[in-house]
């Protein structure tokens, strides 16, 4: 049962919050993450390192900020725990980063430098909007086709490129004459590009629909 109190939440009892997190388990540690309409869902490995570092990746000579989420995240901490301690710039005035960030250097930069990532989890912390499907990971390919940007072979960045080819024109305009969906919506796909580049680098074993089909590299 369920009982409403202040607030607009909901109180359940012990046997029903318990199947609840069983159900919710259940289908997160099978490996399939919600998508929005359009395409299977993802499924990633639970851990994977890849074979060495990403080609490109370049190691810097002092320890890194994402060494430091990296090591953290392995140790059972959550991004969002680790972002609160984290600042953007030294001394006690600086501010924390945002879990996000957090994320985007286990995904990006621990893995492209060869990294084991407990990718499951990973997707877990993430916002589960943020995750591309099947016919995400086709647009995403197809556009990166067109506009002639191979995530792998090359070391820059074309993100806003392959979202103009895959949203339209109204991608370039001025950010404060759009509109908070469009913004929104802009800010999922640069997250669902994110995971497409860094899975893509990795070589990842990406799979949709909890079936045996692979991505394409």
């Amino acid at each position: 049962w369920v009982e409403g109190f202040p607030g607009g939440g909901v109180l359940l009892d012990s046997d029903s919050t318990q199947s609840l997190i069983d159900l919710i388990k259940t289908f997160i540690g099978s490996g399939g993450i919600s998508q929005e309409h359009g395409g299977a869902q993802i499924t990633l490995p639970e851990s994977f390192q890849p074979s060495g570092p990403w080609k490109h990746f370049l190691a810097g000579a002092k320890r890194a900020k994402w060494e430091e989420s990296y090591d953290r995240f392995l140790r059972g901490e959550h991004p969002q725990a680790i972002a609160m301690q984290q600042k953007l710039t030294s001394g006690a005035e600086g501010k924390p980063i945002q879990p996000g960030t957090v994320i985007g250097h286990i995904l990006e930069s621990a893995l492209q430098a060869g990294k084991q990532v407990p990718l499951r989890r990973l997707a877990e912390c993430d916002d589960l909007a943020n995750l591309p499907n099947e016919a995400d990971w086709e647009k995403m390919d197809n556009a990166s086709i067109k506009i002639g940007c191979d995530p792998v072979e090359s070391n820059q960045r074309r993100d806003k490129e392959i979202l103009v080819e895959m949203v339209g024109p109204e991608v370039e305009m001025d950010f404060t004459q759009k509109t908070d969906e469009q913004k929104a919506g802009e800010k999922v796909w640069y997250a669902k590009i994110k995971w497409w580049v860094a899975l893509k680098r990795a070589k990842a074993p990406v799979s949709f629909g909890g079936g045996g089909k692979r991505q394409r590299t």
